[in-house]
């Protein structure tokens, strides 16, 4: 990180914040271990006594959870998620840093929304496993909380994003475009909780599918992308 990006409360909270999400990063590949060894066990028991531990596929299905949102917020501080850059690697500065705080905008607004969805669902739902009655609100916790880390790596991308817009283009294009990108995703926002009256789901579909590769056209990561399509 760089000298600016280390002063103040806020970067200080977001400092350790990536710590913290390389060390559940590194968590998480022990249980993709823990993962695979039970994979083996089972399939070892089935074909050697034709007998497998019951619940394996739940618990399976549980950790694999576990092991993808312990990740995502370091893949995002070490910015090794997908993105496309059809269209970002022939823009020029400042019009590529001005997409870049644009990107981080919408990015930032979906992986809030996502936490939030996630921590309500985890308080609403009594569901649980079939077979070994596992509740799966902790694992929905789980996942509003690697959301939550999410949130604080690209807040820091962003900040970074804003500070070198405004340093290439200038304060009031920089708060041009971060107007812009806000109105853009309040639009999608309002789009996506009130029905076009007489818009069929085929037509919606077919929205949706353009939305979707005009973020990823944009920058966007794929994994965003495809959450906030």
């Amino acid at each position: 990180m760089s000298e600016s990006a280390q002063a103040g409360p806020l970067q200080g909270l977001l400092q350790r914040s990536a710590r913290f999400s390389s060390a559940l990063s590194a968590a998480g590949m022990g249980i993709f271990l823990l993962m695979v060894i039970l994979t083996f066990v089972d399939v070892f028991l089935r074909y050697l006594f034709g007998s497998s531990l019951p619940g394996t596929t739940e618990v399976v299905g549980l950790l694999m959870v576990v092991v993808v949102f312990s990740s995502i917020a370091a893949t995002q501080w070490q910015k090794s998620h997908v993105t496309m850059d059809i269209l970002t690697s022939r823009l020029k500065e400042p019009q590529a840093a001005l997409l870049g705080l644009a990107t981080g905008i919408w990015s930032l607004v979906t992986a809030l929304v996502c936490t939030g969805i996630a921590i309500q669902y985890a308080v609403d739902t009594p569901s649980v496993t079939l077979v070994l009655r596992i509740p799966l609100w902790p694992v929905v916790a789980f996942m509003a909380f690697g959301f939550f880390l999410l949130s604080l790596a690209i807040l820091h991308d962003l900040l970074e994003s804003i500070a070198r817009a405004v340093e290439l283009a200038g304060p009031a294009r920089t708060w041009q475009a971060a107007l812009l990108a806000v109105l853009f995703v309040s639009g999608c926002v309002a789009f996506a909780l009130y029905k076009v009256p007489g818009l069929d789901t085929i037509t919606t579909g077919i929205l949706g599918l353009c939305f979707l590769f005009l973020l990823f056209g944009l920058g966007m990561p794929v994994g965003l992308g495809l959450v906030a399509a």
